[in-house]
């Protein structure tokens, strides 16, 4: 379901991302997190980036439409212990919060065929693949002739079919947004609520990137964590340390902030990912963390016992 099984890193492991490896892509894998686009990203892909459908009647009924038919609604009937202590954390401090065909798996695809059409562009006729063989579990090379080739191999798995098909623009591959992430748990003991139980994202809060005139602030929610993603994610001081965490996983809940990030990396043709957080996303990351922390404790989060 994830690529790497979810411990995909960049190539310094500074930054550890969550991409899919399934059909749907991030969206099968982002908790069902259902944003409408936000009105200061609506004006500056309009303003900044000159495409006038951005802010239109076009766009907003398209919206609503995705949202109708997806389902996406702002009623919730019982929040689960992560969404409780982030709603009730944030009402707390006064913060805002609101509610929110033929599939062959483990294909991957190795170039795209095209027609030489001399001076005119070239024409896509079809894509060839590996795909490992579900009876000799040996991987075979396959090639599906079409009409009209879709790439659709998400951010991180798309340029590097494009340049290993041959395609020479410099811009493949670079200007690689992450939205990086910092997370901050606490520990809930009296709750009668398990972190992994109930629904998963059913409240955020804006107020970071809304104290952020720029517009790239981040956004404070809850993941949905296994205990072996939480494991992977928990800082190791000590055997003993690491077993009272994991211990307390179900009374635990975790919340994050999720920057829009000015920062940028790239990718290379064998799928190396270069990322360096810049000066300006590290502070709003921080800012993040502060309120997160304000937000468990001001949700009744209790402390270690030394």
């Amino acid at each position: 379901m994830y690529e790497y099984n979810g411990l995909l890193a960049s190539d310094d492991t500074g930054v550890v991302i969550l991409t899919a490896s399934t059909v749907g892509g991030g969206s099968a894998i982002n908790w069902a997190a259902s944003i409408r686009t936000p009105d200061h990203v609506i004006s500056e892909w309009r303003n900044e980036c000159g495409v006038e459908l951005f802010g239109s009647d076009a766009y907003a009924q398209a919206l609503d439409c995705v949202c109708e038919r997806m389902g996406v609604q702002n009623e919730v009937d019982e929040d689960n212990l992560n969404n409780s202590v982030l709603r009730r954390g944030c009402q707390e401090l006064g913060y805002p919060v609101k509610n929110n065909g033929v599939v062959l798996p483990g294909c991957t695809a190795t170039k795209i065929l095209y027609s030489d059409m001399k001076r005119k562009r070239n024409v896509a006729t079809g894509v060839a693949f590996e795909y490992e063989n579900g009876w000799s579990g040996k991987k075979e090379t396959c090639i599906v002739e079409s009409k009209v080739t879709v790439v659709a191999c998400g951010a991180l798995r798309t340029p590097v079919l494009l340049k290993n098909s041959g395609l020479k623009n410099p811009n493949i591959g670079k200007n690689l947004h992450l939205h990086p992430v910092v997370m901050v748990w606490g520990h809930f003991p009296t709750e009668n609520k398990n972190s992994y139980e109930g629904g998963i994202m059913t409240a955020m809060s804006p107020v970071v990137y809304k104290s952020a005139a720029s517009g790239y602030g981040a956004i404070i929610q809850t993941p949905h964590l296994h205990p072996g993603m939480f494991s992977a994610l928990t800082p190791w001081t000590s055997s003993l340390d690491f077993k009272n965490r994991m211990t307390k996983f179900a009374n635990t809940a975790h919340i994050f902030a999720l920057a829009r990030d000015k920062s940028c990396g790239s990718i290379d043709s064998s799928g190396s990912i270069t990322y360096k957080m810049n000066g300006f996303d590290e502070e709003n990351l921080k800012r993040g963390i502060e309120k997160m922390l304000r937000i468990v404790t001001a949700a009744g989060a209790k402390g270690r016992r030394r």
